[in-house]
């Protein structure tokens, strides 16, 4: 897998892949990593309800992720 975009905060890293996938991990405690929980996470994992779809940019703060 290729990484074309990243963004990341102190507690939330986002990766967009060239195919297009939204990838995230770190603290989820506010919702913020888009799993549907509010589970930390150590690795990457993709954002399934995203998949599909373009993105334009992401950006990451202390309790938010934006795509």
């Amino acid at each position: 897998m290729r990484i074309s975009t990243v963004a990341a905060s102190a507690d939330v890293s986002l990766a967009v892949s060239e195919a297009g996938h939204l990838y995230s991990w770190g603290f989820g405690g506010y919702g913020q990593l888009g799993h549907g929980d509010r589970n930390a996470r150590a690795s990457p994992r993709e954002v399934e309800a995203l998949r599909g779809v373009k993105l334009a940019g992401v950006a990451a703060g202390a309790h938010h992720s934006i795509a």
